[in-house]
């Protein structure tokens, strides 16, 4: 029975490694750099980053001055001193043209305020790219690792299927010859199509698991090489207190949520500028015609300082700042928030690493006391007629159950250790993803492109 396990296995692998040959191989760092490269909710993140620099952009040019042009013309009705002095009113084509530049000089902080809070956003929506790509880095890793579990259990469903049979066949052989009841044979054929029952709810799971990776991905799975566990990083990290000390000042969701406070204190910056006057410096000329019933042209010049100050907008102002206020506590309590779920992420990772890790050792010395459970019990049965055959089919039972514990127990203890160093902001880094552009906080976003069809590219 070894021996028809051994092959099958062999059988296997140059199968396996056959099609590596034939169409490359995927590694667990390909998975994850298609996923963050095709993956829509990155764009989606990426996009809004591009959107937000340009929104920067549009409060630095407060900073400059303001040129504006102004030109109308039409009849005009005049009834004043002049038209009267020559003898009563005036029906007159009036036309004017002009020219006139803004330049603030003063404006309550108002404009610095609101170019700090556009930089924090862009520090938010650069650190959510990240954050967002590191999420999607894990969906493919879990995506990856499930399919490569789900083809170990389909492959042991397969030889435990096929060991059935050869029960079945040599059970028959036995009760053709009167040496064996044909009980036997009944209850030979009723594990065979419990078997035949869970090789097809395997080979199920499995292409869910494919499809799941083809949605994350965008690529259907193909030969994947087996997910390396990531034992330097994990050497580095020896207790639960380091890692959650980590992934306080490493986790990418709790980053952003510090950008975030920065833009809703800058919000409140903003508001208080309306309780300043505003001081512009205004330069303008016109060039008119027949203005208010004087005949011909009428030009002038003018050089003006000229301060504003709203005294009241009917409490809008006041209730603005109430709103930035508000704004800043949502920000602050959502940190809290974060860093608590960033917590609870940290140590359920651990557990569930420490959890598996533990369980490897126990699940793979069942494994082999269990085979050697039922090499001795198929030779006692067949053999030597010591074994019953529920003993036979139990022992094989045992072993299926405790191979396929110890394949989920692997890739439990691999995909958890990926998962701690995706809640400590490390998953990107460690496995060398190049990101999108749009995650570097230091450099500027692409500048955003009409993507309606017909009007550009992206």
């Amino acid at each position: 029975m070894a021996k028809l396990e051994n092959s099958l296995l062999a059988l296997s692998v140059a199968v396996s490694l056959a099609a590596a040959g034939a169409a490359g191989a995927q590694t667990l760092r390909d998975s994850a750099q298609e996923a963050v490269r095709s993956n829509p909710r990155v764009d989606v993140v990426a996009f809004n980053r591009q959107a937000v620099e340009q929104e920067l952009a549009r409060a630095r040019g407060q900073y400059l001055p303001q040129l504006d042009l102004r030109a109308s013309g039409g009849p005009e009705w005049s009834d004043n001193g002049t038209t009267r002095a020559r003898g009563g009113s005036a029906n007159l084509p009036r036309r004017e043209t002009g020219a006139f530049v803004t330049q603030r000089l003063f404006d309550g902080w108002e404009t610095d305020s609101e170019v700090e809070r556009q930089k924090a956003r862009g520090q938010s929506a650069a650190r959510r790219v990240g954050e967002t790509s590191e999420v999607v880095a894990l969906d493919a890793v879990e995506a990856h690792i499930d399919v490569l579990r789900q083809r170990r259990l389909v492959r042991l469903a397969e030889q435990n299927l096929e060991i059935h049979r050869q029960i079945v066949g040599r059970i028959s052989q036995r009760v053709g010859r009167g040496a064996a009841p044909a009980a036997d044979q009944e209850q030979a054929r009723a594990r065979l199509d419990n078997a035949q029952a869970t090789l097809v709810e395997t080979q199920g799971a499995l292409e869910d698991a494919e499809n799941r990776y083809l949605i994350i991905v965008n690529r259907r799975a193909g030969e994947l090489v087996a997910a390396e566990f990531p034992q330097a990083a994990m050497r580095d990290i020896r207790t639960l207190d380091a890692a959650i000390e980590r992934s306080r000042a490493g986790n990418r969701s709790l980053k952003v949520t510090e950008a975030d406070i920065a833009v809703a204190e800058n919000e409140i910056g903003v508001a208080d500028a309306a309780a300043y006057p505003k001081l512009n410096l205004e330069l303008g000329a016109t060039r008119d015609r027949n203005i208010d019933g004087t005949r011909g042209d009428s030009n002038d010049a003018s050089a003006l300082v000229v301060m504003r100050w709203n005294l009241y907008r009917g409490g809008s102002d006041e209730a603005q700042r109430r709103v930035a206020l508000g704004r800043m506590s949502q920000a602050m309590a959502q940190r809290h928030a974060t860093a608590r779920s960033t917590e609870e992420e940290a140590r359920r990772s651990w557990v569930q690493y420490q959890t598996a890790s533990e369980r490897i050792p126990p699940l793979t010395g069942a494994v082999d006391k269990s085979r050697r459970v039922r090499d001795a019990y198929t030779d006692q049965f067949f053999n030597q007629g010591q074994r019953s055959l529920i003993d036979v089919l139990n022992a094989e039972n045992e072993l299926f159950v405790s191979q396929g514990r110890l394949v989920s127990a692997e890739s439990s203890r691999a995909f958890s250790a990926y998962r701690l160093l995706a809640a400590m902001g490390e998953l990107v880094t460690f496995l060398q993803l190049e990101m999108p552009t749009e995650a570097d906080e230091g450099r500027g976003a692409k500048v955003p492109v009409d993507p309606r069809p017909g009007r550009a590219t992206r």
